[in-house]
């Protein structure tokens, strides 16, 4: 499948907006209340990211994929990355992880994911 340029242009647009508007509320909260508890940062978060996969989904039925979310937008990052050679710490950072163990966790769980979905192929003889 192509993807239409525009159609691309407009999904960027929409994750720079609502990243925008993640922001934007959590530096209101903070001026406003002068701080932002853990908790109120973290409910802002969810909000914003419930929002946006909302919208993902239906980006995502509109060009045919299903399952567009967040999580499945930076596990397939975190994978393209690293199947490309990418260098460890570059992906660490850019997921803004604290600690590359963190990302070497991060990407061995999709590597066994993947080693379990292939398993299941080797042995599905209902298909032959």
């Amino acid at each position: 499948m192509r993807f239409d340029d525009e159609l691309i242009k407009n999904c960027v647009k929409i994750g720079r907006f609502f990243f925008a508007e993640m922001l934007k509320k959590i530096k209101f909260a903070k001026y406003l209340y002068f701080a932002v508890t853990a908790m109120q940062e973290k409910k802002i978060i969810l909000d914003v990211t419930k929002r946006t996969n909302k919208r993902l989904k239906i980006i995502g039925k509109a060009v045919g994929i299903e399952g567009l979310t967040t999580y499945a937008a930076r596990h397939s990052y975190a994978t393209v990355l690293k199947r490309s050679g990418a260098n460890i710490a570059f992906i660490s950072e850019s997921l803004g992880h604290s600690d590359l163990k963190t990302t070497e966790n991060y990407l061995a769980s999709f590597e066994k994911e993947e080693r379990k979905k292939n398993a299941a192929l080797l042995t599905n003889f209902d298909t032959v």
